[in-house]
């Protein structure tokens, strides 16, 4: 179940694992590398016993963390970049990351770590949630095993590192602070109490449960395949239907498009047929107008018309209206210039045929008289 307890504030402190100043050119560039935590158990500690802090529990609300002498706040070394969760190393320190600051603390460790003085380090970070494990049961952190009696962090908070004489006391409790503060840790059951309800559960691999469940996981397995199969299904059926409905828009829209094919196509005859028509028209008001102006008698006008084809004055459906109206004048011009005019009573016969008529009539009367004038002398008359 869950609780609250109130601890000292020098417990949340622990060593580091090691801790080492590179040393470069001049003191300016000396370099600090430090293996915050391991990720292991830290054995025996005076308040938690055997403890261990889960990594991917801990947090890091800043981007810069100080480093201390002696986790004493007046008495600082430098500051570092955020610490950073190496799978194999632990939580790690990158030296990179590492400046010193312009103080005689850190000229001193400096210089004392040049000469081979053996520095340890020490973490401090705040426990938010913490598992108990009573004495004669385990847990697991970080891939390590833990018995207790032990603790472990489930989650906490990373403050900050100090640079110490002597690390952690494991019999004693050390006063690290001037005035041990105490402070507020929820704690839960351990790992083996999950199934009353409380605690908090242990992150459970997939090698390890295949391990010890091999029947749960190809449970799960089968589970998740068949899930997976009708979602398939599912998914297949709906892009199906989606595939059909398209389909059938199609086929529509190619229906419709013979319709409008068949309409356009209707639609194209009957502008040809109408400018056809409209060319024929022009032309035969053309061939009137100019016959009207001739001397050639109406009644002759549609043979006239028959010998000038407009077809051949037609280009790209437009008529040569010019090219057209010159060939009918010239018609006109041949036909008259062969007599066929009206007569100037306007009788309608043609000149040409009447004189030669009158010709004809006129030498027939006169043979008419001349038999006429023997038979009636032969009569005695006159």
């Amino acid at each position: 179940m869950k609780k609250t307890k109130r601890i000292p504030k020098s417990a949340t402190r622990f060593d580091a694992v090691s801790i080492d100043l590179i040393s470069k050119s001049s003191e300016e560039d000396a370099s600090l590398e430090m293996v915050c935590y391991s990720g292991g158990v830290v054995k025996d500690h005076f308040w938690w016993g055997n403890l261990g802090i889960d990594l991917d529990g801990m947090k890091f609300s800043k981007d810069k963390y100080p480093i201390f002498s002696e986790h004493d706040i007046d008495r600082k070394i430098g500051y570092m970049g955020k610490p950073v969760i190496d799978k194999d190393k632990g939580l790690i320190v990158d030296s990179s990351t590492v400046t010193f600051v312009d103080t005689e603390y850190a000229k001193e460790f400096i210089r004392l770590s040049k000469e081979g003085f053996p520095f340890q380090a020490s973490i401090y970070a705040k426990p938010i949630r913490v598992e108990e494990i009573p004495n004669g049961e385990e847990s697991e952190v970080n891939g390590h095993k833990i018995n207790g009696e032990g603790s472990i962090w489930r989650e906490s908070e990373f403050k900050e590192v100090s640079v110490c004489v002597f690390g952690a006391d494991s019999n004693t409790e050390a006063k690290v602070f001037k005035d041990d503060e105490m402070i507020d840790v929820e704690y839960c059951s351990n790992l083996n109490d999950q199934t009353k309800g409380g605690g908090v559960r242990m992150p459970i691999t997939l090698e390890k449960l295949k391990k010890e469940h091999p029947d749960i996981v190809k449970t799960i397995q089968d589970e998740a395949i068949s899930k997976t199969q009708e979602q398939f299904n599912q998914k297949n059926s709906d892009l199906q239907k989606i595939v059909n409905v398209l389909e059938k828009a199609n086929e529509d829209l190619k229906e419709e498009n013979n319709k409008f094919s068949e309409r356009l196509a209707e639609l194209e005859k009957e502008n040809a047929i109408r400018r056809e028509n409209d060319i024929r028209a022009k032309s035969v008001e053309i061939f009137k107008d100019l016959l009207s102006k001739s001397d050639i008698s109406e009644r002759m006008h549609d043979k006239v018309m028959l010998h000038v084809s407009y077809e051949k004055f037609v280009k790209e459906d437009v008529l040569d209206v010019e090219a057209f109206s010159a060939a009918v004048k010239d018609e006109i011009v041949d036909w008259e210039s062969k007599g066929v005019v009206s007569s100037i009573l306007g009788s309608g016969v043609v000149s040409k045929s009447v004189d030669e008529d009158n010709t004809r009539l006129q030498e027939k009367n006169k043979e008419n008289e001349k038999v006429i004038d023997r038979m009636l002398n032969l009569v005695g008359l006159k």
